[in-house]
């Protein structure tokens, strides 16, 4: 019987039950929009992240077909500025064409 007694719930208990219930039952939708308000702002930022790291990777790309671009431009640049220059112009006869200057004489090793 004491056990019975000691069982029971004291008024402040059921006071503080009573005020949780009544804070959750009032309260329980504005709690449930937050959570999924977060959830949704997570996975809004998530997408967010993968989209910046793609644009990250992309810009580093460019960026290197960029500096190839100049360096090529660079190179075309300086053969545009030689072909005026008549050295410049028998060089590239004999090593792209294989020509030799008049009174020159032509060696060619076999291996």
């Amino acid at each position: 019987m004491q056990h019975n007694k000691l069982l029971k719930k004291s008024p402040a208990t059921s006071f503080a039950k009573a005020s949780i219930e009544h804070f959750f039952f009032r309260w329980g939708g504005v709690l449930i929009l937050l959570l999924v308000a977060a959830g949704l702002f997570e996975y809004e930022t998530a997408i967010h992240e993968r989209h910046l790291q793609r644009l990250e990777e992309r810009k580093s790309a460019l960026l290197a077909a960029k500096t190839e671009a100049l360096h090529n431009q660079t190179q075309l640049r300086s053969i545009l500025i030689c072909q005026d220059d008549p050295e410049w112009v028998e060089y590239l006869l004999m090593t792209k064409l294989g020509l030799i200057p008049a009174g020159s004489q032509k060696v060619k090793f076999n291996d």
